[in-house]
């Protein structure tokens, strides 16, 4: 019988039996700790990789156009992980489509405070400040945009519109020339070189970046009423008319289009026709501002300063925040409210018109006309000795209005 000592391995040299048995014991230990890593690995890193899952879920619904189900995939990807810039972009893309552009900001931003490189979060910020009227800051973005890959066509299209915006026509085409060179067959990136164009009084070049979008789609109401626009400026109100017409005709819901239309016939003195195209504008979109603008204008040059008033009213309240276009509402205001013997209203809005655009020198003359109604003397005599018929500034809405 062996002894209890021998048995449990006291001996210099355990049995065979017992080799086994340690053996055993070890792989068990051994497979006890990789199933506890793996474990630990994958409660580790299960939330990243479902948030990940949630985010792909987003991107197809997106895809499929189903928006809301998209937003809510990236909302619960960024709860599980709020790490995932992709998710912030992508949910920052479908907030500025759908207009709420703070919205999108705060998701840009948190993309880039995470640390995306990407071009897009640059792009999206960028095009989503040109929207809010920021055009410098717009193309900061799209500079870094443009740093991060300078192959992408619409960073340059969005950047030739700031620049439009900032009334840096030739710098606009440098942009234009380069989004079309990247893709040559756009329509709309030669209907916005087109207006640029007309903006430089370029009226050759204007017609042929248009008759070219018009090739590339002959369906294009935009490349139409924008050829429309260098018609009129070139004093050929006809040819306008009838590039409006067609525009309306490809798309009866083209208010912007009538807008423009209305305002060829004001040009030719047809007061009563440009009406009815501003009233069917409003019909077709009752939040145009632009309608309730050249309505308001109307009814000043009819005597008719309440109901001036009432549409221009309405203008501002329907864009409440923009750049020298608003000045000039603002600026139309005050001519009702000065028509109607209320001239500290007239100021009141007209130092809005100001802010909007100090360089309204309209805007100063008619705030000299109110002080002296006021018998302010002395600040009508400043307000008139900025007012020069070189700094001179129209009182009316651009050349062309541009689709929403």
């Amino acid at each position: 019988m062996l002894s209890d000592s021998y048995q449990f391995g006291n001996s210099s040299r355990p049995s065979s039996t017992n080799i086994g048995a340690t053996s055993v014991m070890k792989a068990s230990i051994l497979a006890a700790t990789l199933l506890s890593t793996m474990v630990l690995l994958f409660l580790g890193c299960g939330g990243p990789s479902e948030a990940q899952q949630r985010y792909e879920a987003g991107v197809e619904l997106q895809k499929q156009g189903q928006l809301e189900g998209a937003v809510q995939e990236y909302n619960e990807a960024l709860r599980l992980d709020p790490q995932l810039a992709d998710a912030h972009i992508q949910r920052g893309d479908l907030y500025r489509q759908a207009g709420h552009f703070e919205q999108a900001l705060e998701n840009y931003n948190e993309g880039i405070q995470i640390g995306s490189g990407q071009a897009g979060v640059y792009s999206g910020r960028g095009s989503t400040y040109l929207a809010l009227d920021q055009a410098q800051r717009a193309i900061q973005d799209l500079d870094e945009a443009v740093r991060l890959d300078p192959q992408l066509a619409e960073v340059y299209y969005n950047r030739g519109l700031a620049y439009s915006d900032l009334a840096q026509g030739e710098r606009a085409v440098e942009d234009y020339d380069q989004a079309i060179l990247l893709d040559p067959n756009r329509a709309e990136y030669y209907v916005t070189r087109g207006d640029a164009y007309l903006h430089l009084n370029q009226p050759e070049k204007i017609i042929e970046n248009l008759n070219e979008a018009i090739r590339l789609n002959p369906r294009c109401a935009d490349g139409y009423v924008t050829r429309a626009g260098a018609y009129r400026s070139l004093g050929q109100h006809q040819q306008a008319i009838e590039d409006y017409s067609e525009a309306i005709r490809l798309n009866p819901q083209a208010a912007y289009a009538l807008v423009n239309w209305g305002r060829s016939y004001v040009k030719q003195g047809e007061v009563d026709l440009a009406m009815a195209d501003f009233d069917q504008a409003t019909r077709v979109n009752p939040q145009l501002w632009y309608s309730y603008n050249e309505r308001g204008s109307i009814y000043n040059k009819r005597d008719e300063f309440q109901k001036a008033i009432a549409e221009l009213d309405e203008a501002i309240r329907l864009r409440p925040t923009s750049s020298g276009a608003m000045s000039a509402t603002y600026n139309l205001r005050a001519e009702g409210y000065r028509n109607l013997g209320q001239p500290q209203r007239a100021i009141e809005d007209l130092e809005e018109a100001i802010a909007f655009n100090p360089k309204r020198a309209a805007a100063y003359q008619s705030r000299a006309l109110s002080y002296t109604m006021l018998g302010m003397d002395a600040q009508a005599q400043q307000d008139l000795s900025r007012w020069t018929p070189s700094r001179s500034s129209p009182s009316t809405l651009p050349h062309t209005i541009p689709a929403p």
